[in-house]
């Protein structure tokens, strides 16, 4: 009898598209540039308003700084932001230091 394949389980490739947003791409189209942090700095923002939006205010700062902390596998921007962020626990205190004060101006936050 043959070998079985073992795939891996869905939450392990999630994780791989979670530390690594431009994976998908990666694979697609191989050789091409990775995502760089720039263009994942929106992707990040609309994930906290989606996470400010439906989660209970004590948890949202939780959220990002969990995938900060994925995201430090691909990304050096990420490890010194998470470093800088961990202990920040307000959600509007950490969407102000990551993503500025522009931010807090355009989503309808002071």
């Amino acid at each position: 009898m043959p070998p079985t394949l073992r795939l891996r389980t869905p939450d392990a490739r999630a994780a791989g598209m979670v530390a690594n947003p431009g994976l998908a791409s990666a694979i697609a189209r191989p050789g091409a540039e990775p995502l760089a942090w720039i263009e994942l700095l929106p992707l990040m923002r609309d994930f906290f308003a989606q996470v400010r939006a439906h989660v209970a205010p004590k948890h949202q700062a939780g959220r990002l700084k969990q995938w900060l902390h994925y995201l430090r596998r691909h990304y050096l921007q990420a490890d010194a932001a998470y470093l800088e962020l961990r202990t920040v626990n307000g959600a509007e205190e950490l969407a102000g230091r990551l993503f500025g004060q522009h931010y807090l101006q355009t989503s309808g936050r002071s």
